[in-house]
């Protein structure tokens, strides 16, 4: 009938209790129903989201961004975390509060749609032109910055690497496009004693004079810290 419910309020909140503690409506519940979600929109996701392009604008699957690595690096994010801080996947005690972990999801994958998934990169691209020419120092910086002068904010200074001015590596991925810059490298002087820049024309590097980038740099010692990974960081 519509007499009250004896004990209503108590019921309703061992009811809440019993659902936090079976992680029926927890964040476990959160994270299974936002894989769901991506899951069951694989076709969109492949076909509209995880897609690259040529530099003559033809879209194809991406080669590097994958939707199941994707799935597996939320799933990780969010329930181990880095440094204390995990990815938000929604408010578990609020209806249909995966939404909100949608819509987080949704815009993590827009910035890196734009840092990365359309260029089927995982490495910053030696794009900037200085008078014309791409230096090879554009590993140290572009945009007017110096990479290694970067840290991190006071909070996160745990995360922070010291330079290695011996350090040697190369780029995995760099631009597409014919006889675009090859992938940026670091070194030390010892190995580049100067660098000069890449010779589009030629499509090779062109070393006889050193060649600066826009902070002046004319060799590659330390700058190892060029913009990685999904959301090109640093």
């Amino acid at each position: 009938g519509s007499g009250s419910v004896h004990l209503q309020k108590e019921r309703v909140q061992n009811f809440k209790t019993v659902l936090v503690s079976l992680e029926a409506g927890g964040e476990e519940a959160l994270l299974r129903a936002l894989i769901k979600y991506f899951t069951d929109r694989q076709d969109t996701m492949n076909s509209q989201v995880l897609r690259s392009q040529t530099p003559q604008g033809q879209l194809y699957p991406s080669y590097r961004y994958q939707l199941p690595d994707f799935l597996k690096s939320v799933t990780y994010i969010s329930e181990t975390g880095v440094g204390g801080r995990k990815f938000y996947i929604g408010e578990p005690r609020v209806p249909e509060g995966v939404r909100y972990g949608i819509v987080n999801a949704i815009l993590f994958l827009a910035q890196a749609y734009k840092e990365a998934i359309q260029y089927d990169a995982c490495d910053e691209n030696n794009w900037e032109l200085v008078n014309d020419r791409f230096p090879i120092s554009n590993s140290c910086g572009q945009l007017g910055m110096s990479y290694q002068d970067m840290h991190c904010k006071a909070d996160e200074a745990f995360m922070e690497c010291p330079v290695d001015r011996q350090m040697e590596q190369v780029a995995l991925t760099s631009a597409l496009w014919f006889q675009a810059p090859a992938p940026l490298k670091c070194g030390p002087k010892s190995t580049y004693p100067t660098t000069g820049f890449w010779d589009y024309d030629a499509g090779r590097e062109d070393n006889g004079d050193a060649y600066a980038n826009g902070r002046g740099r004319v060799d590659v010692e330390g700058c190892c810290w060029w913009g990685r990974g999904i959301l090109q960081t640093r």
